[in-house]
């Protein structure tokens, strides 16, 4: 009777719970769209979630271990901007901006050109500090100067949104005004600011701030008309008015009311965002950073910002309907064949097709519709772009210039420093130094000897000044607005690293061809990277094509970084030789000591992907792969997830690394390999490894024999090399024994019984068990023993032969394998 009455009771419990939900969600369906605002108006947007990001950043010098720290977006910016002002060579002489009512940016319109109704202008942003005119009891003394703005272009003013350009008197007048404002008390300050700081720590708190609560927010900002000044940093009110009635009218805004105000938004949005986030509680997939992804162009900044300038200048002539204009493809015919194949093989794309396009061609805008009218902030910081380049063919380094300089805005590019990385070809010589001297921001650094692209991009990184540094291939082309998504990206957060969506440019026809949304991933066998599709559970936190896209690892190409950051993760690690595993490298370390990666579908760049590479690797391609892949693993891969590695490339093993000392010291102050893989990439997924042991089998009685595949099909003994391949073997749990695909199998032939390398087929594949550093050989059952161990017989002369004889436990047929897993 009781076990009847509990389950009524829960039933009850149950069927109360249902309809209590039920009913919110009736509720919140009803009202989530008409939260009732101050003064009674409606919403006019659904409420949307800020992110909150768990992020690791690095402990103060002297202390050790890492710390989470929650933050969001939002909150970076609750504090007063800091505005730098553009450097004085952008400033023509004797001309200011009259800046417009509450309006934080202008832009300086120069070398204006018109030529056969084509326009040719260049725009800078300029920051200046908010002022404003008086409406009333306007003056009309003479000494009172009305500048009439300068005529601009309607076609400027449609790009680059309403220039207005006044002459120097009108920035005396400028100043005048400023004299005329008073500062506001320090108390009525604080209070402002209490204010200001309530409505922000209200989406701190719940992680759920609403429409409301950002148009408050900008409303409280916007009434204060907090000045950032660049002398002295103090809260100024606009003379608009008369200062004590306004004082009164702030006084009255600040009220209990509004913490009320908040709490009752709050409330709603709080539910509101469980049912957002109420498929990835329940799939309970989504880790890390993508339970809450956001969209960074929407978050509310109270700092001078400005719509992406879509740049696309053209210096040089050309008819519509020339070879590869627009991206399109270029076909070459059928007795050129011969003078197109040669030429391919000198950089392994189709070099001649190239030359027939102009270093200046157009290519189609692919962006997502909404990153031409994002906005990004004035001050963006300044970047050093860096190229490093061997051998590079002639027009498409200079497409690659060409097509950065004319699509990227000039107030921003510090520098582009070319490496020449050991090139031999004349036209890489007297004849490039030549070119460049048009491009008075292009300079050009040459090795002394063949460093390869890891060393030669560190000597451009040490000799370049900007505030980030942006790394570049040398043929590229850089698509319009390709720039500024970048470095707005990293102002937000400078532990952000950016890659452009990299489009691809056909090796043989030059076609412009747009690459699918895509992000970075990466191989176990040789840790090598891939382009891997956007896993669910990320792709339902996307609510726009245009938001960045998280990635556990980089191409490594093109991307950009803030300088001071490349730096303290170690920058590349100077012993990965010429090319491959770098950009692995510098994934791990950028998400496993506190930064963030990402690829910014706002930011497009075209790159030749070639099938191979037309230079020398000294040392060997495999030998210089191999060395930076095993390098990485020993210093990144934590002990379990290394074992799989070299599980499944146990010819690393034989591959010498160098010293690590320094890369492990550094790798103790972050994340576990363990966490990236459970937090960034677990969609990777962790192989089950079904092995024993891999790499050589040395015999102990005879340290420098190893068995050896001969290169045949008989089984036999070399001395150890530590190279590998045919001395590479696998011993999997069930017994058998494997070099590459292969296994060792019993022939008898009419020499009698021979060990031989064969079609991994069930009835002829040998077993062992590898047990007190011996190879005994399995019989029909799973621990059945034949009571033979693998041995090494002596022949007549120095002969020595592999057979199975009959264990003894001697020297001869104790065998170590190169790692245990």
């Amino acid at each position: 009777m009781a076990l009847l009455v509990r389950k009524r009771t829960v039933v009850v419990i149950m069927l109360t719970s249902m309809v209590w939900v039920f009913m919110d969600i009736f509720f919140f369906m009803r009202n989530s769209d008409f939260v009732k605002m101050s003064d009674s108006e409606r919403l006019k947007e659904k409420v949307r979630e800020y992110a909150v990001e768990k992020v690791t950043v690095r402990p103060p010098e002297g202390k050790e271990g890492i710390r989470d720290v929650y933050h969001t977006e939002a909150a970076l910016h609750t504090q007063r901007h800091q505005v730098q002002t553009l450097k004085e060579q952008i400033f023509p002489p004797n001309l200011e901006l009259e800046s417009k009512s509450s309006v934080h940016e202008d832009f300086l319109v120069t070398d204006y050109t018109e030529d056969d109704g084509r326009y040719n202008y260049n725009a800078y942003p300029v920051i200046f500090d908010d002022f404003q005119q008086e409406t009333e009891d306007k003056s009309e003394d003479k000494n009172d100067i009305e500048t009439p703005p300068v005529k601009i272009p309607q076609q400027a003013k449609d790009d680059t949104e309403s220039y207005i350009i006044t002459h120097d008197a009108t920035a005396k007048m400028a100043d005048q005004k400023r004299n005329e404002e008073e500062t506001l008390d320090y108390d009525q300050v604080d209070e402002l600011r209490k204010k200001y700081e309530l409505v922000t720590m209200s989406e701190l708190m719940y992680n759920t701030p609403s429409p409301w609560v950002a148009s408050t927010r900008k409303t409280v900002y916007d009434d204060v008309l907090i000045t950032e000044r660049l002398t002295n940093q103090t809260m100024k009110i606009s003379h608009t008015e008369n200062v004590e009635q306004r004082k009164e009218q702030l006084k009255e805004k600040i009220s209990p009311t509004v913490t009320e105000s908040v709490a009752a938004t709050t409330k709603k949005a709080t539910f509101a965002n469980f049912m957002a986030r109420l498929p990835f509680l329940v799939k309970n997939e989504a880790p890390g950073p993508y339970r809450n992804q956001y969209d960074p162009t929407e978050l509310e900044e109270t700092i001078p910002k400005h719509t992406v300038l879509s740049m696309n200048s053209v210096t040089i002539r050309k008819p519509p309907h020339s070879p590869g204009e627009a991206g399109r493809p270029v076909t070459t015919k059928k007795e050129d064949d011969a003078m197109v194949k040669s030429m391919f093989a000198e950089a392994s794309f189709n070099v001649f097709v190239s030359n027939l396009i102009s270093v200046e061609r157009t290519i189609p805008d692919l962006r997502p519709t909404k990153c031409r009218t994002n906005q990004v902030a004035d001050d963006l910081p300044q970047t050093s772009i860096i190229i490093t380049f061997c051998e590079e063919s002639w027009s498409t380094l200079l497409r690659t210039l060409h097509s950065i300089i004319n699509r990227s805005p000039p107030h921003l590019i510090r520098e582009i420093i070319l490496v020449d990385d050991f090139s031999k070809r004349v036209h890489l010589k007297g004849k490039l130094d030549e070119y460049i001297k048009r491009f008075p921001q292009v300079r050009i650094m040459r090795t002394a000897k063949r460093e390869g692209l890891i060393r030669a991009r560190m000597l451009g990184a040490a000799a370049a000044s900007g505030t980030v540094l942006t790394f570049l291939d040398s043929h590229i082309e850089c698509n319009v607005g390709w720039l500024e998504p970048l470095l707005d990206r990293i102002r937000q957060n400078r532990t952000n690293v950016v890659c452009p969506v990299i489009d691809a440019i056909d090796d043989r026809t030059f076609a412009y061809l747009e690459a699918q949304t895509l992000r970075g991933g990466m191989d176990w066998k040789e840790l090598k990277f891939e382009w891997r599709s956007i896993p669910s559970f990320q792709a339902l936190g996307r609510k726009d094509q245009s938001w960045p896209i998280i990635s556990p690892t980089m191409a490594g190409g093109l991307f950009s970084i803030q300088r001071d950051y490349f730096y303290e993760l170690g920058a590349y690690d100077p012993e990965l030789f010429i090319w491959g595993g770098e950009n692995i490298e510098i994934s791990f370390k950028i998400w496993m000591c506190g930064g963030r990666l990402e690829i910014l579908p706002c930011s497009r760049v075209g790159h030749v992907f070639r099938k191979s590479q037309p230079y020398i690797f000294p040392g060997g391609a495999f030998e210089v792969f191999s060395h930076n892949t095993r390098r990485v693993a020993e210093v990144w891969l934590d002990d379990k997830y290394k074992k799989i590695f070299y599980a499944l490339m146990p010819e690393a093993l034989h591959i010498d690394y160098g010293n690590i000392t320094d890369q492990l010291e550094f790798r103790r102050k972050c994340c576990p390999f363990k966490w990236y893989l459970e937090n960034i990439y677990p969609d990777l997924g962790v192989p089950q490894i079904n092995l024993q042991a891999v790499g050589e089998i040395r015999n102990l009685g005879q340290q420098d024999v190893c068995v050896d595949t001969l290169g045949g099909a008989h089984l036999g003994l070399w001395p150890c090399h530590g190279q590998g391949e045919h001395q590479s073997f696998s011993l999997d749990k069930s017994g058998t024994l494997k070099s590459g695909s292969l296994c060792v199998i019993r022939e008898v032939g009419k020499d009698g019984e021979v060990l031989s390398m064969g079609l991994c087929k069930k009835e002829n594949v040998m077993k062992f068990q590898h047990q007190d550093k011996e190879l005994k050989e399995l019989g029909d059952g799973p621990h059945v023993l034949t009571g033979r161990c693998l041995d090494i017989t002596f022949g007549a002369g120095a002969q020595k032969f592999l057979q199975l004889n009959p264990c003894n436990g001697g020297k001869f047929q104790q065998w170590k394998f190169g790692l245990y897993l």
